[in-house]
């Protein structure tokens, strides 16, 4: 056994060996850095009801009850953290809660550093209010990318399926907040402090204009294969 793999089975061994923490105490950063002991509770966490308020650093932040509330108090930059993938369930519950709460509690716009940063403040914050909280953003932010859906989609034609549009998808982040720079007239980080509801508007009003154009053109066509 090397030394390495060593300390490693000494530092769990010690780690066992202390007492378990009351859920009460329990904060996210040692349920994460001791998962043998906790990883068991996360079911249990998930299936609470929402506490009235977050408390993060002795701060009491409001929760968002519903998809309207959530939109109302996200950015663009916001919503596309909330889109990034993780490796595993604390990660999600660490970025949601960062993601969303930053604002809040410090007052200042958005910024992506300084959330990922918050989340140390995150990790010192009781498990039984931080996880039903961001598994209720979760939720959440799954209903808001439905609407989008509903809101925006545009099924394409053959001929776009032919010439590749499928591919252009991986680039879909990039082309909307260019996108939105030229809609708004502002930089890339003014767009992503943008209200997400002000960019969605962009875009439904950008689809109808599209819808417009496409039955002018069509309107069009068939006056001329009349003549």
């Amino acid at each position: 056994m090397d030394r390495i793999t060593l300390t490693m089975k000494m530092a769990q061994i010690r780690a066992s060996l202390r007492p378990l923490r009351k859920i009460s105490r329990l904060d996210l950063g040692t349920m994460i850095s001791e998962p043998l002991r906790y990883d068991g509770l996360r079911e249990g966490l998930a299936s609470l009801p929402l506490p009235e308020l977050l408390t993060i650093r002795g701060k009491k932040l409001t929760i968002p009850t519903n998809l309207n509330d959530f939109c109302d108090n996200v950015t663009y930059g916001q919503k596309i953290f909330f889109q990034r993938p993780e490796e595993n369930e604390y990660g999600i519950v660490l970025r949601f809660i960062s993601g969303y709460f930053y604002p809040l509690f410090s007052g200042k716009e958005w910024d992506e550093n300084r959330a990922l940063k918050f989340g140390s403040f995150v990790l010192r914050s009781k498990v039984l209010e931080v996880y039903p909280v961001a598994l209720h953003l979760v939720t959440l932010m799954g209903q808001l990318a439905e609407r989008e859906v509903k809101l925006l989609e545009r099924k394409p034609t053959s001929e776009e399926r032919q010439a590749g549009i499928d591919k252009l998808s991986l680039f879909s982040d990039l082309s909307s907040i260019l996108f939105l720079q030229e809609s708004f007239r502002c930089s890339w980080d003014e767009v992503l402090g943008k209200p997400y509801n002000d960019c969605l508007v962009r875009f439904m009003y950008q689809k109808e204009q599209n819808a417009y154009a496409e039955r002018l053109s069509e309107i069009y066509r068939k006056q001329q294969s009349k003549k």
